[in-house]
């Protein structure tokens, strides 16, 4: 409801003067009781909080699932991981009708080469391989680690001959 008031005046010449006035006023906000003085402020820290906590758990939630999916040594799919997307694909290249290639490969001699030159040695041969593996594939290809030294690739649309061009990409 807007505030009114009717004021009266007499005018210099000796007429009077009725006139209403009406007005909205602002309603004074009432200062916080000491007691709730600062606690916008505690809520902002609050807040702050709750989101540097959020951003630590997507964080290390990532890590699990990478953790979870990559073989540690190679940074390639694990055996589950390949298994899951294999059955994935393969099922969806059969439904479309599309070429699918599957492909193992492995490392000749590779126990040999690790009991006469040393893990250490042994493990870099493996990054190696994982290295040469993921430049060649495309981004849709599944490419993994299920052994020791054996890989498996899925060539998602890839009928044989294009699949031997992916092989001689690799080395």
């Amino acid at each position: 409801m807007t505030p009114s008031r009717r004021l009266a005046a007499l005018g210099k010449d000796s007429t009077f003067v009725l006139a209403q006035v009406e007005a909205t006023l602002p309603t004074p906000t009432p200062p916080a009781p000491p007691a709730l003085r600062g606690v916008s402020q505690c809520g902002r820290q609050a807040d702050e909080s709750l989101e540097q906590q959020l951003q630590r758990v997507t964080a290390h939630r990532d890590l699990l699932e990478r953790q979870a999916l990559r073989d540690p040594l190679t940074g390639l799919l694990n055996r589950r991981a390949v298994a899951d997307r294999l059955g994935a694909e393969l099922a969806r290249a059969e439904r479309e009708g599309q070429p699918f290639s599957l492909v193992a490969l492995d490392i000749d001699f590779f126990k040999h080469i690790n009991d006469l030159c040393g893990h250490a040695v042994g493990d870099g041969l493996l990054q190696t391989m994982a290295q040469r593996i993921s430049v060649g594939v495309r981004p849709g290809d599944i490419s993994g680690r299920v052994g020791g030294d054996e890989f498996m690739l899925g060539l998602v649309n890839t009928d044989a001959r294009a699949a031997t061009d992916v092989l001689s990409r690799i080395g």
